[in-house]
């Protein structure tokens, strides 16, 4: 994470305590991690919440995943950063939507009685 925002950002959600620190066998799963190249595949619906100021992970592979999804998929945006999403306003909005999708697909139907 080489962008000027991924410092300050960083640090605001690891907080003061955080170490700098990791195994090295973790980045043998970090260079594997590719979740939207896996979106197709997915089997159940699926929300993707897009940075449109996200230096990070950029807006455009995230909009592929989306299209290419099984066509349950629901995308949200934001005009903020990578790291905007876990701070602040743009963390309570984007908790927001996930509820929202989350009581629409996992919300137990009462059954009509016919």
């Amino acid at each position: 994470m080489a962008s000027p925002d991924a410092e300050p950002g960083f640090l605001a959600v690891a907080g003061p305590t955080y170490e700098n620190a990791f195994c090295a066998r973790a980045l043998l799963d970090l260079v594997r991690n590719r979740p939207v190249t896996r979106a197709a595949a997915l089997p159940c619906p699926t929300l993707f919440q897009i940075a449109d100021r996200d230096a990070i992970c950029p807006p455009a592979a995230v909009e592929k995943a989306a299209w290419e999804a099984t066509g349950r998929a629901e995308v949200r945006r934001y005009p903020i950063g990578h790291f905007d999403i876990y701070v602040g306003e743009g963390r309570e909005r984007s908790i927001a939507d996930q509820l929202h999708f989350l009581r629409r697909h996992l919300a137990v139907r009462e059954r009509v009685a016919a």
